[in-house]
């Protein structure tokens, strides 16, 4: 009897595993680099000269007597200045070039992107033609860090001098973009129309184990099966912030019973095919900012290095893996995964350990779903659905079938 058993077992196992056409097809990884998807221009800010947004030129101009009076430019915290016990103008006369509340001009500072034309902090400025200059500026808080662009004015020769300052506080500009991509990298569906799907897994393996009685009484036998599990896979665009982000992740599926685990890599740095580095993504429930942030430029660069991405942003690719396990079949309807992120973008001024928390960072809504225009928008509209078909039914039959895992939950 014993010999029997062992052979029914081996049997159902060869039938359900061994001649199971489909195999395990599943790809932990798109076979082809994906497109990164653009980021979305923000629409409806209010940006001037005094409320820059990063990246664009601005030019600021002073009047002055004469065409020989000098003008020097510079930016300075005024804040940290006067911390320091200095003035704009004091005893010893204007603010020197080398103080260190003033921004250096060279795009390593918290305030200055670019000096895009003329002449930036300098003694020996050409008279004449420092009447104004054009200036590209980082993302900062100038709300909380009162932050001046001086014009200090001599007459030449040097007889006598004036002052001017513009208060600068920047409009934000962070934004974040989702989309689904299928498992050979492409977007066919875009990042808002109907959501990419995927089929469930091929059962990966099926086992029965029988009793010993001779009665089958579908009470002591059981039929598990493990039923695999799904790859699917996501890019994300950060752009228009200096250094790096924090993300915050939201990974969810609506039967809501399944294990969920998620990575993320660089675009710039995968390899269809290749060897890649993915990190793991400690937190899916939307509620915990992720510890490690993504960096312009990549994993070569460090955060805090002020490293500034490329005008389409830095893209990551998210791989999400769904395992049903033995206890889920997954058979009754579509599954729906939604992936959200939010982030808050590095804010340099902030000590070590709270580069991130500045809510004057976080991303803004950039495509007019939900919310108000250029404010932050959490995971309202940086969201996107990922369909899981699902697998046939086979619950009725006659006799009755013998007992199965997961059998009916989808």
């Amino acid at each position: 009897m014993k010999k029997q058993i062992l052979f029914l077992t081996l049997f159902v196992a060869a039938i359900l595993v061994g001649n199971n056409a489909f195999g395990q097809t599943y790809t932990m990884e798109p076979t082809t680099a994906p497109t990164c998807i653009n980021a979305t221009t923000l629409a409806g800010c209010t940006a001037d000269e005094l409320h820059p947004v990063q990246g664009a030129d601005y030019t600021y101009t002073v009047d002055v007597t004469a065409a020989t009076d000098v003008v020097r430019w510079f930016v300075v915290d005024n804040t940290a200045m006067e911390l320091a016990g200095d003035e704009l103008i004091g005893a010893s006369g204007i603010l020197p070039i080398a103080n260190g509340a003033i921004d250096d001009g060279s795009g390593t500072d918290p305030y200055i992107l670019n000096v895009v034309t003329g002449t930036y902090n300098s003694g020996v400025a050409a008279a004449g033609a420092t009447s104004s200059i054009t200036l590209n500026w980082k993302y900062f808080d100038g709300v909380s860090n009162e932050i001046l662009l001086v014009a200090y004015v001599e007459t030449d020769p040097t007889c006598t001098d004036n002052i001017a300052v513009m208060r600068i506080i920047p409009t934000p500009a962070f934004t974040i973009d989702v989309a689904s991509i299928n498992e050979a990298g492409a977007n066919p569906a875009g990042p808002t129309d109907t959501p990419n799907e995927e089929c469930v897994s091929p059962i990966e393996s099926a086992s029965y184990t029988s009793a010993t009685n001779t009665t089958p009484d579908q009470t002591n036998e059981v039929l598990t099966v493990d039923y695999g599990e799904n790859w699917v896979f996501f890019v994300v665009n950060g752009a228009n912030y200096i250094d790096s982000w924090a993300p915050t992740f939201r990974i969810t599926y609506d039967a809501g019973y399944e294990a969920i685990e998620a990575e993320w890599t660089y675009l710039s740095e995968f390899t269809a095919g290749g060897t890649n580095t993915w990190t793991t993504i400690n937190s899916i429930d939307g509620s915990t900012q992720e510890t490690t942030p993504i960096i312009a430029g990549g994993s070569s660069n460090s955060a805090g290095a002020g490293v500034v991405p490329t005008d389409g942003g830095e893209c990551i690719i998210v791989r999400v893996r769904v395992d049903y396990g033995t206890d889920n079949e997954h058979d009754q309807a579509d599954g729906t995964l939604n992936f959200a992120v939010d982030g808050t973008a590095y804010d340099g001024d902030n000590t070590a350990g709270t580069f991130y928390d500045d809510t004057a960072f976080d991303d803004l809504m950039n495509n007019g779903a939900t919310g108000t225009a250029c404010t932050p928008d959490g995971f309202d509209n940086d969201n996107v659905d990922y369909l899981i078909t699902p697998r046939p039914q086979v619950e009725e039959g006659s006799p009755a079938h013998e007992l199965k895992t997961g059998q009916g939950v989808n």
